[in-house]
């Protein structure tokens, strides 16, 4: 039977973080955050994803009974937002490492910033950066989530 769980801290395995229905590549590993926004609503995907394999999902919005029956074995957590959510679980996951963070800031050139501190950093330290551009209230938390034993900085 599927657990739904009510504005509680969030506590996963798992070892991917999923904003987006069409990336999964490790659903057994994966979290599913359901967030919605002007031109698209992650809840709309659970079922789909329940299918290819997911079993942890991160919900504003009750599941109906319906849905419940046939995730059997899911774990929701419902949430007041689902990106405040993820937001937390990746300041979480940053408590757990006490390595240097650089954080790079303004409007224009982050990223190629980014790149050329990886260039150099990389030589000396084992270095986690962000994919892409992952600079938003999304990719940040996306990117923490990277961080793991291995990494001197970040």
């Amino acid at each position: 039977m599927s657990q739904v769980i009510n504005d509680s801290v969030i506590q996963t395995h798992a070892h991917y973080l999923l904003t987006d229905s069409r990336k999964v590549t490790s659903p057994k590993e994966s979290i599913f955050f359901a967030i919605s926004g002007l031109h698209h609503d992650g809840h709309e995907f659970l079922q789909e994803l329940y299918q290819k394999g997911v079993r942890e999902f991160v919900v504003e919005r009750p599941t109906s009974s319906s849905d419940l029956k046939a995730m059997p074995d899911a774990k929701i957590w419902q949430v007041e937002s689902s990106l405040a959510a993820l937001q937390q679980l990746a300041a979480a996951h940053r408590q757990r490492f006490s390595i240097p963070v650089v954080g790079i800031t303004g409007s224009n050139g982050k990223t190629i910033v980014k790149e050329w501190l990886y260039q150099l950093l990389s030589k000396s330290y084992n270095v986690v950066r962000s994919p892409k551009s992952y600079n938003s209230q999304l990719g940040v938390p996306l990117s923490v989530w990277q961080l793991n034993e291995s990494h001197t900085m970040a």
